[in-house]
């Protein structure tokens, strides 16, 4: 059974800025000069402080803000990719031990683990993309299976690639192939719970200058998106980048209403007015909101301080709630 959620719920789409002292901390980790443990008990502390603040704020999902995680090269330290310990599970422990609320926890999606691991791998250990998918999908499979056990009200799978493949010379062997991994994933979170699938494909995050990330709408992805078995598609729609809204039929969104590349706050006005937009495409029961993507994608160059980010969420949950007395 899932957790009773308000109309318009509010969570955080990813990873939430890492203070100096967690830098200091995870470099210290990469460079094994920091034993592991050491580094959680910081990042643990951390994660606590940023529930503190979201339970704070009237955030609906509490995430973990992504605080405790490694690159995801250091899956394949023993040359094939093996789920050695945890993803995300232990984090949804942390979680569940320091809130009530409901939990969200975020994955790589299938087909960006394979991509990303495919140059760090190859030809030495796999003989193919589609061997070492195999493993992705196993890895997945094993992590969702024990945050469905934790339950955990929503799963979110990345796939920022999907958006970069829609402008390749012949892009469809290569999305049916992402398709077919997402799915085997998300097939096991609705067969062994009542938990959220949910898919986050963002248009890229890794620098605050505009002509540097990905251009154009989401329409030339919208045959895939009807084929992938998702409960919601979260997706970047604050910047202008994005285009124009669509309707995913029965596909909850999650809009993207802030932009964590920029330092200045969007107004409660500019918010309301795209969820307005939204809501002429679809009912308010289908619709929650987020961020565009995590303020903190590479954690030595945060997008933004935790001062702006959460300025950010906080417009985010004035409007939820402006909304919400709407309706009532």
């Amino acid at each position: 059974m899932r957790p009773p959620l308000p109309l318009f719920p509010v969570s955080a789409a990813g990873s939430w800025p890492r203070s100096r002292e967690l830098l200091h901390a995870q470099c210290g980790l990469q460079a094994g000069e920091l034993p592991r443990p050491a580094f959680l008990a910081l990042a643990r502390e951390e994660v606590r402080h940023w529930v503190e603040l979201q339970e704070s704020m009237g955030v609906d999902l509490v995430t973990d803000g992504e605080l405790t995680r490694a690159d995801v090269r250091d899956l394949a330290s023993t040359g094939r990719l093996r789920r050695h310990e945890p993803l995300a599970a232990e984090d949804a422990r942390f979680l569940r031990s320091v809130t009530r609320k409901p939990l969200k926890l975020t994955l790589p999606g299938p087909y960006n683990l394979t991509r990303a691991l495919w140059p760090e791998l190859a030809p030495g250990a796999y003989g193919s993309q589609e061997e070492l998918a195999e493993d992705a999908v196993a890895l997945l499979q094993a992590e969702v299976a024990e945050l469905c056990g934790l339950g955990v009200a929503m799963i979110q799978l990345d796939e920022p690639g999907l958006t970069e493949l829609v402008s390749a010379q012949d892009p469809a062997a290569e999305l049916d192939f992402a398709v077919g991994l997402i799915n085997r994933v998300t097939d096991l979170i609705h067969e062994l719970s009542a938990a959220r699938s949910a898919l986050h494909v963002g248009r890229g995050n890794w620098s605050p200058r505009g002509e540097t990330v990905l251009a154009g709408g989401y329409r030339p992805l919208e045959p895939v998106f009807q084929r992938i078995r998702v409960s919601q598609l979260v997706l970047d729609y604050a910047a202008s980048r994005a285009g124009d809204l669509l309707a995913f039929g029965r596909k909850e969104l999650g809009l993207g209403v802030v932009n964590p590349r920029t330092s200045s706050v969007e107004s409660p006005a500019e918010i309301l007015l795209r969820v307005e937009e939204a809501l002429e495409l679809m009912p308010a029961d289908k619709l929650f909101l987020n961020p565009d993507g995590g303020f903190d994608t590479l954690s030595e160059r945060p997008m933004n301080g935790a001062a702006v980010a959460e300025a950010k969420l906080r417009a985010i949950v004035e409007v939820a709630r402006e909304l919400r007395r709407r309706v009532v």
